[in-house]
């Protein structure tokens, strides 16, 4: 590739070599177990449980309905696309989504301060807080969804 211009086919080439070399990797690798506290930098013997999350689109909708941002309070009108459902961090994997009933409404700011900014043990007492104030909120408002149980501390 040269420095000055992107070249898309062989940025894909690049990609399908990569994708290539990993699943044969995969294909290859055999499962060994690994000392509680480590990481082998590939597959490992290790189960971790996942927690029983629920996604709920509902409760994600209703939180977002309440039509302010439960950090900072910035009022946000509804399906303008300003105001996120942000899930909790709260040790997580990459890709696994904490359970919706832990998340919060936030406007883009505070999603990305919270997200970005802040130290690992601050974000998760900053989030569960506001995961306990928005369950709160939703109840106070009605707009608990019916075929989802609320959340027990």
């Amino acid at each position: 590739m040269s420095l000055n211009r992107y070249d898309p086919a062989e940025q894909q080439e690049r990609n399908a070599a990569r994708r290539s070399a990993n699943l044969k990797a995969l294909a290859t690798a055999t499962l060994r177990p690994v000392s509680a506290g480590s990481y082998s930098g590939g597959l490992s013997g290790i189960a971790i449980e996942k927690e029983d999350a629920s996604q709920s689109g509902a409760y994600m909708r209703a939180a977002k309905s309440l039509g302010y941002c439960m950090r900072c309070g910035v009022q946000v009108a509804p399906l303008t696309g300003l105001l996120d459902f942000c899930h909790a961090d709260l040790g997580k994997g990459q890709g696994w989504k904490t359970d919706s009933r832990r998340g919060w409404p936030g406007c883009r700011d505070c999603h990305e301060e919270v997200g970005r900014k802040l130290s690992k043990p601050v974000r998760r007492a900053v989030e569960y807080l506001l995961g306990v104030m928005t369950r709160a909120a939703v109840l106070a408002a009605g707009l608990w969804p019916k075929n989802l149980p609320e959340w027990s501390e």
